[in-house]
């Protein structure tokens, strides 16, 4: 565990120390959560038209058609699943955060001698809820509409986002690391939750062709 950490920190100092003014405001702006919420709501808003979606059923998680002024029900489901997906993350990296108590590179003396353009943040950071927050609604979100293209555009947003925590020195790599697998893996389980309501939505209104 030694090795990983010392190797932790080293990685840390590499990444948060190859920085040039041009990167910080576009650094601070992928990291500024405001500035995506735009983006969030006008993904959800598209789960409530069956156009935005890739097929005539909808995305890859609706199987079967639904019937069409019943499809608003498929828009809720998405919206409460990507809901519920917030909640899991950020609740979930903050208990670890409460139970690792590992600190932020900024108050870490190995670290602390990084770059802190916005500051240092609360004292514990393990894990990134950015990372775990971001990869999971880009997996969930893309899964739901069935939209390839759009899901690299929003895995790659996710990992620039993820990276921005640590050019901006509010987390190790480790940290992000271990978010963006446990936001993938809450993406998982929601999409199967997911699909297991809506399936319940076509049995009771079917499309009928």
């Amino acid at each position: 565990m030694d090795s990983i950490i010392s190797f932790d920190h080293r990685l840390f100092l590499s990444l948060n120390g190859a920085w040039t003014p041009f990167l910080d405001p576009i650094m601070w702006s992928l990291s500024a959560i405001a500035v995506w919420i735009p983006l969030y709501l006008a993904l959800a808003t598209a789960a409530f038209f069956r156009k935005c979606y890739a097929t005539q059923c909808g995305g890859y998680a609706i199987r079967r058609p639904i019937l069409e002024d019943r499809f608003w029900m498929a828009g809720i489901a998405a919206l409460a699943i990507c809901i519920l997906g917030y909640l899991m993350c950020d609740w979930g990296s903050n208990f670890v955060k409460m139970l690792v108590a590992r600190p932020r590179p900024g108050y870490d003396p190995v670290t602390a001698v990084g770059r802190f353009p916005t500051g240092t943040g609360s004292p514990y950071g393990f894990f990134s809820a950015h990372a775990a927050n971001t990869i999971c609604y880009s997996l969930l979100i893309t899964r739901i509409l069935g939209r390839r293209w759009l899901r690299i555009v929003m895995i790659v947003w996710a990992l620039l986002v993820s990276y921005s925590r640590i050019y901006l020195g509010y987390h190790f790599p480790l940290d992000v690391a271990v978010g963006l697998i446990y936001g993938t893996c809450v993406a998982i389980l929601l999409t199967y939750l997911y699909k297991f309501v809506v399936d319940k939505i076509a049995d009771k209104y079917p499309q009928v062709a």
